[in-house]
């Protein structure tokens, strides 16, 4: 036998193991063997993980390791297994599933398994190798990594906790993507480097945030999440807004909520310009003033949005953050007011420069605490239903008339009617005062609907004509449904001007049903 020092090809193998010898050490307080090679072959070491890890076979390179897929192909392929401990993951699903960087294994695994037995869930563990370790003579390499991930398994494995594991080699984004598709994982958590300006920019966690199907936990300590196990609330804010993502990252809340006590911060950001011309309000003074009327209509957009959220938290406190910015750094800054433990955003899971302007993205980099990515899901088919609130706007014609009815028939009981009329100009207050009743004469008497009438002055905010008129009321009263009349023009006309009708259906977030003319 010859020695490492005359053999080349040994001392191949003593250059390539420096980098696992480096994870070993971390994870273990036992001296690390050294390798000897002969000329053709290495005698595999004693290792002193015990029989687990000497048990293992040797990781093979797998074919789609030299061509690694992109994208959809990524979820989609069948891959081969790398070892025993993985073939559990497709006779049911892992719903934890934990992305293991032996820098900082043991904080990822405890605070994985700190949700898991929370969520009373099983927990998979995976770490991917790099490709180039592949080329190590012999298996000393592959066992000493599946002897150290063994170690942390076996660490936290109880009879609460089912745990398996499991060792990839490739790129390692995409074999966590295809671990996720594999075990059919519900959520996955990484660990996440403390934030320095300026690095860690395009990394893995990035990567798993713009393309994981499944939320993704990427955390830097611990502390909270094993005392939240414990019984500690979990304090966890939220950036909202009106948009599905806010639902998306509302339902990991909701999910987490009940498994433990959750205390929710709700965060919305302002832009008081820009939501005083949403709502057709009065514009502020400054940029960052938040009037009463503002803040108001504001807060009633988001006790609608969290409504099943508070139900299930402890307790729930929404927070406006008046910005000129970007939203992520006023979002990390009320995170940290409120001493927060969990930062939930929802993803568009935008890629390359579109992550310029992704809140999710900046807020990996700026946030102290844990931070979760939730991507937005596909809403499910709902069933037909009555509404709650709906928005009628009529000018008093036969059509506008039928538009009310039309909305009166849609309410549930107890709902409210938000009548709405335009003027073309300022009225006196008494031609005001009879419009109003006018108005409320509309509805037929003995219907069990709450009503509510309102005078827009066409111009007011400027730049608000008619059908601008009807979406800021709708928004303002957080509207399920709008009835509007149409036919008053001929076609050239409303093909020339616009009707309308025509502008509410295209600025609408909400079902918008239009009275037509008898034939």
């Amino acid at each position: 036998m010859r020695s490492c020092m005359t053999n080349p090809l040994a001392r191949h193998a003593e250059r390539r193991s420096s980098p696992v010898q480096s994870m070993y050490r971390i994870l273990s307080p036992a001296p690390i063997p050294q390798l000897e090679c002969s000329r053709f072959s290495a005698p595999r070491p004693e290792c002193p993980l015990g029989p687990a890890a000497r048990g293992a076979r040797p990781l093979r390179a797998s074919a789609h390791a030299a061509q690694p897929l992109r994208g959809r192909d990524a979820l989609t392929r069948d891959y081969p297994r790398s070892d025993g401990h993985a073939a559990c993951c497709l006779s049911r699903p892992v719903t934890i599933l934990a992305a293991i960087r032996f820098v900082d294994a043991p904080l990822v695994v405890d605070g994985a398994a700190a949700i898991a037995r929370r969520l009373e869930e099983p927990l998979h563990l995976v770490h991917v190798l790099p490709a180039e370790l592949e080329r190590i003579p012999g298996d000393a390499a592959q066992a000493f990594i599946r002897g150290c991930l063994e170690a942390q398994a076996r660490r936290v494995r109880s009879e609460r906790l089912p745990v398996s594991m499991e060792v990839a080699s490739g790129e390692t984004h995409l074999e966590l993507l295809a671990a996720v598709a594999r075990c059919r994982a519900s959520l996955l958590v990484a660990g996440r480097p403390p934030p320095e300006p300026g690095r860690g920019r395009g990394g893995t966690v990035d990567r798993l945030s713009a393309q994981c199907p499944v939320p993704m936990i990427g955390i830097s300590t611990t502390e909270r999440l094993t005392a939240w196990e414990g019984g500690t609330p979990l304090r966890v804010t939220v950036g909202v807004d009106a948009s599905p993502l806010a639902s998306a990252a509302l339902d990991l809340v909701e999910r987490l909520a009940r498994a433990g006590p959750v205390e929710l911060t709700a965060v919305r950001i302002v832009y008081p310009i820009a939501d005083c011309l949403r709502f057709g309000l009065p514009l502020p003074r400054t940029y960052f003033e938040i009037s009463a009327e503002l803040e108001a209509s504001l807060r009633r957009e988001v006790d609608a949005v969290i409504s099943r959220a508070r139900e299930l938290c402890t307790t729930t406190v929404v927070s406006l953050q008046a910005s000129l910015g970007r939203p992520a750094d006023p979002l990390v800054e009320a995170a940290a007011a409120a001493k927060a433990d969990l930062l939930v955003l929802g993803t568009h899971q935008r890629r390359a420069m579109s992550r310029l302007s992704s809140v999710s993205h900046h807020a990996l980099h700026l946030a102290q605490m844990a931070v979760a990515t939730v991507p937005a899901t596909k809403e499910p088919a709902q069933r037909a239903t009555r509404f709650n609130s709906v928005v009628a706007a009529t000018d008093f014609s036969q059509l506008g008339n039928r538009a009310v009815a039309l909305g009166c028939a849609a309410l549930r009981e107890g709902g409210t009617l938000h009548l709405v009329f335009v003027a073309p100009e300022q009225l006196p207050p008494a031609e005001q005062a009879a419009l109003l009743e006018r108005l409320r004469a509309l509805v037929p008497p003995g219907e069990s609907i709450r009503t509510e009438a309102e005078l827009r002055i066409r111009g007011a905010p400027p730049g608000s004509d008619e059908a601008a008129c009807i979406l800021q009321t709708s928004e303002r009263v957080g509207a399920d449904l709008i009835c509007v009349g149409a036919g008053g023009k001929s076609a050239l006309l409303s093909a020339l001007l616009g009707s309308v009708a025509s502008r509410v259906m295209a600025g609408a977030h909400v079902p918008v049903l239009v009275a037509r003319p008898a034939e």
